[in-house]
């Protein structure tokens, strides 16, 4: 399997305070793998350096060849590619769902809006969502608003998703639900990068898991 992303030797710093020290490593199509660690120890701010949400210090991120952190990159045309779901959706509140899903896809990647509409139909309803799609998302529930933020990354055809703690708003009934819709997108062959507390469903569902402390990659 060819390399996806290729992290080279990155730190970053908050003012003095050390987050990543030197960590290299590689991800490979179609991998699930999954940050755990204990809390401030770097993995959230790993995750986003991914996508260069994060900008590192010292290193290089690879991003299907080309190199994230130079500045003559599009980034914004490699980070259509990169699916991010966060714990805190980041949806559009006041839109139904199904503008949520359709809006990006019909101004980034223009295609049309009928287009749009029935891919987003059919991923809805691939994380039970269908029966909401003209809801304003405000009125849904937590577990509803992640399985939705879950379902708009796929509308733009990434290559690989990340997940930031997707959970961790989340009661245990909404929790299932949504490592549920997590777990048949990684059956689908969908690279996957989860940072997650939630151990049991990370030894079942990761290729590899890694462990990061204090900024470095332990065994």
């Amino acid at each position: 399997m060819s390399n996806i992303i290729s992290v080279k030797n990155i730190s970053k710093s908050y003012g003095e305070k050390l987050i990543l020290n030197n960590i290299s490593l590689e991800i490979k199509k179609g991998e699930v793998i999954s940050i755990v660690g204990p809390s401030g120890g770097g993995k959230t701010t790993l995750l986003r350096c991914l996508n260069l949400l994060n900008e590192p210090d010292f290193g290089e991120i690879w991003f299907n060849g080309n190199n994230l952190m130079d500045p003559t990159t599009n980034l914004n045309e490699l980070r259509m590619k990169i699916g991010m779901v966060f714990q805190n959706f980041n949806l559009f509140n006041h839109k139904t769902v199904l503008q949520n899903l359709i809006l990006a896809p019909m101004k980034l990647l223009k295609i049309s809006k009928e287009e749009a509409t029935s891919k987003a139909k059919e991923i809805l309803t691939s994380v039970n969502m269908q029966d909401y799609i003209n809801t304003r998302v405000e009125v849904l529930s937590g577990g509803q608003k992640q399985r939705v933020a879950i379902a708009r990354s796929p509308m733009m055809n990434p290559e690989i998703m990340l997940f930031d703690e997707p959970t961790s708003a989340l009661d245990p009934e909404m929790t299932e639900e949504v490592l549920q819709v997590m777990t048949n997108l990684a059956k689908s062959g969908m690279t996957m990068v989860i940072v997650s507390h939630e151990m049991g469903f990370v030894k079942s569902i990761s290729s590899r898991v890694i462990h990061i402390k204090d900024g470095q990659i332990v065994k």
